[in-house]
């Protein structure tokens, strides 16, 4: 989904579109779990205010040894 396809604002209104999108949004992207975000390649937080063209990703909880 690229900015131009959302009406959302910021990132987290963006989260709350694709929590509605299907079942296996909701599941990887509910609130309360740990998911950081990125703007612009850029970590960010929900706050952060969406572009016109801008890119966003979505990281689930990882762990590594």
């Amino acid at each position: 989904m690229s900015c131009a396809e959302t009406s959302a604002a910021t990132l987290t209104g963006l989260r709350d579109e694709l929590l509605a999108a299907s079942p296996a949004h909701a599941s990887s992207l509910a609130r309360g779990k740990a998911v950081r975000m990125a703007l612009n390649q850029v970590m960010s937080d929900e706050s952060a205010v969406l572009s016109d063209g801008c890119e966003v990703a979505f990281f689930p909880p990882v762990t590594g040894g």
